[in-house]
C-alpha cells in the first residue's frame, strides 16, 4: 500500500485525484490539503510515503513545500503536479528535491505511473513535456534554486511592484531589492526587466 498526501488549493481536483488513486486499493490518500502549512502540520503525526503538490498556491508555493518536506522528512518522496511545463519550472522544482514532475493536462494514468516509478526510488518526468533534455545536472539545479527572499521578491514583481515599493513592503534597502532582482535573473538565465516580469507573471500571475 502506497500512502499519499495531496497539496492542492482546488478541492475539487484533490477529491477527484483521491477517488481515482484509491479505486484499485493499492494506494491510500491520507489527506488532501489546500495549504502547505496545513500539510506540514499534518505530517508531524502522519508520515505518507509520498506528497503530490501543486506549484502555484497562496501563502506557500510548491517549491517551499518541497524544500520543507525534504528538510523535515527526507525519506518522503515528492511529485509536482502542475500546469507549468517550461523547463525552468521543472529545473527549479527538481532543485528543491522533487522526485517527479507531472502535468495537470496529462491523463491520470501518467500520474499513477509516476507514483509507482518514484516509489521504486527512480525519477519520473511527464512524457508529454517538451524539453531539450530531461537529465538535469546538479550544478544547473543549484544555480536555479532561488532563496526565500528571492522568491518573495519574484512574487511582488509579478504584482507589478517597483523596486522602491518592494523595499518599502519588505523593510529593506532599495539596493538589496536590486541585488535580489539581479541574482534572480542570473540564476534563471533571464535578460532584462521584461523577461523577469514575464517569468514572474507566469509563475505567480495565474493559477497552475
Amino acid at each position: 500500500m502506497i500512502t499519499l498526501c495531496i497539496v492542492e488549493d482546488h478541492a475539487s481536483l484533490s477529491d477527484g485525484l483521491k477517488m481515482y488513486l484509491e479505486q484499485e486499493g493499492t494506494m491510500r490518500v491520507l489527506a488532501c490539503m489546500q495549504s502547505g502549512h496545513d500539510m506540514l502540520a499534518f505530517m508531524k503525526t502522519h508520515r505518507p510515503d509520498m506528497v503530490i503538490t501543486d506549484i502555484s498556491m497562496p501563502e506557500m508555493d510548491g517549491y517551499e513545500v518541497c524544500r520543507r518536506v525534504k528538510s523535515e522528512f527526507p525519506k518522503v518522496k515528492i511529485i509536482a503536479l502542475s500546469m507549468f511545463e517550461n523547463e525552468q519550472n521543472i529545473i527549479e522544482m527538481v532543485a528543491c528535491g522533487a522526485n517527479g514532475y507531472v502535468l495537470k493536462s496529462s491523463s491520470l494514468t501518467i500520474l499513477k505511473e509516476a507514483i509507482l516509478t518514484v516509489k521504486r526510488d527512480k525519477v519520473y518526468y511527464d512524457p508529454n513535456m517538451v524539453m531539450e533534455h530531461i537529465f538535469i545536472d546538479v550544478q544547473k539545479q543549484q544555480r536555479a534554486a532561488l532563496s526565500r527572499s528571492e522568491r518573495d521578491v519574484l512574487h511582488l514583481v509579478a504584482q507589478g511592484k517597483s523596486s522602491l515599493e518592494i523595499s518599502e513592503m519588505r523593510g529593506t534597502a532599495v539596493s538589496t531589492v536590486h541585488k535580489h532582482r539581479k541574482n534572480i535573473m542570473h540564476k534563471l538565465g533571464l535578460e532584462g526587466k521584461g523577461e523577469l516580469y514575464k517569468y514572474a507573471l507566469n509563475r505567480h500571475g495565474a493559477n497552475s
